[in-house]
């Protein structure tokens, strides 16, 4: 199993997986998010789901979200320019689990979706991204699978979620 350095603090494993990034919003104002037009962001945190399966996996997908794209490709490279991220929720899996966990942040207390669409051209759900007007919580999420996997037993949705804070780095 590879693994990728950030820095002496950060590894991830170079394998297939899902994550969430959670940023800081610190002005309210309009992005404009590409096709999506001229958004409207208030200030606050924001939850923003992702899967990474292709070369290069988690590592190569995180390690594109840290940095700033001057070309943005992906709704979330439009938001990076205005937000930071503070922390990323990750677990390695062959199974896709985003639209699972974008389901279950939609449920999360204080969770709205602000941005229809976002993140989510490719699927049927509301949206990949989710505001939160103080930062949710990594525990309240890992609640949140447990519940899901009570209720559903045939849908395994992940061993173990990882989190990383960025801003301590």
């Amino acid at each position: 199993m590879s693994v990728e350095h950030f820095n002496k603090n950060l590894c991830i494993n170079r394998g297939r997986g899902t994550y969430i990034l959670i940023l800081h919003l610190l002005e309210s104002g309009q992005i404009n998010v590409g096709r999506l037009g001229m958004i409207p962001f208030k200030i606050g945190y924001y939850a923003y789901v992702g899967s990474a399966f292709g070369a290069g996996g988690l590592a190569a997908r995180i390690n594109h979200h840290l940095s700033i794209s001057n070309r943005p490709r992906w709704h979330i490279d439009y938001l990076r320019q205005k937000a930071s991220i503070e922390q990323i929720w990750l677990t390695e899996s062959s199974q896709k689990l985003e639209h699972d966990w974008a389901r279950l942040l939609s449920q999360m207390d204080h969770a709205r979706i602000t941005v229809e669409g976002f993140g989510a051209s490719d699927c049927r759900c509301a949206s990949h991204l989710f505001y939160f007007r103080y930062r949710p919580s990594v525990s309240k999420f890992g609640d949140g699978i447990t519940s899901y996997r009570r209720s559903s037993p045939e849908q395994i949705l992940t061993g173990k979620v990882a989190s990383f804070q960025i801003n301590a780095l």
